[in-house]
């Protein structure tokens, strides 16, 4: 679901998915829970000291992009706050069949990330 390779050497946490040294960060998308999981492990890195400048390279899609969005700009915990603040009450329902919209409500997500919490940069 969340992939880097670590490796501790001299020069600090190194993460590499080619094995020529330079350090790539993947943020994959991962559904709906799957965005909550992933911000609450960038924001973990964060506090541990591996910011954003710690990779060469972010590569980041789906969901995984918002969270690493707020990877990038230091703003995991405001990323994270998003998800424990009941974004996946209202994300997710087979109830909003009777109400004409898809059971994931994706109109609802962006909003959420774009008008109500936007990034602060």
């Amino acid at each position: 679901m969340f992939s880097f390779f670590v490796q501790n050497d001299k020069e600090g946490v190194m993460a590499s998915a080619n094995g020529d040294g330079e350090r790539i960060l993947i943020i994959p998308g991962g559904a709906i829970y799957g965005g909550a999981y992933i911000a609450g492990v960038l924001t973990r890195m964060s506090r541990l000291g591996h910011s954003a400048s710690s990779f060469d390279r972010i590569i980041a899609m789906s969901v995984g992009a918002h969270s690493g969005a707020f990877y990038l700009t230091g703003q995991t915990k405001r990323g994270l706050r998003i998800w424990l603040d009941g974004c996946l009450d209202d994300l997710f329902g087979w109830g909003h069949i009777f109400r004409g919209r898809w059971p994931l409500d994706l109109a609802y997500l962006m909003d959420i990330f774009e008008r109500r919490h936007p990034l602060d940069f």
